[in-house]
């Protein structure tokens, strides 16, 4: 899922946390380039975080309906 187009200052959701992503850092791995998000006081690869959009917005500041 690396074709999100995730940048610095967009919502995203990671392991059921509303985040704001504050950059992307590339880094050289074992298997290639890694693109890895800076998201609070940790960071995260990218293909984990999905982008957050205007419902799971509401839904967790507002305490709405959950799956």
């Amino acid at each position: 899922m690396d074709n999100q187009d995730i940048k610095a200052g967009d919502p995203v959701l990671f392991m059921g946390g509303l985040f704001k992503v504050k950059g992307i850092v590339e880094r050289a791995g074992a298997f290639g380039l890694v693109k890895t998000v800076l998201i609070g006081d940790t960071s995260a690869p990218i293909d984990r975080v999905r982008k957050a959009d205007h419902r799971d917005i509401i839904r967790i500041t507002k305490g709405g309906p959950s799956q």
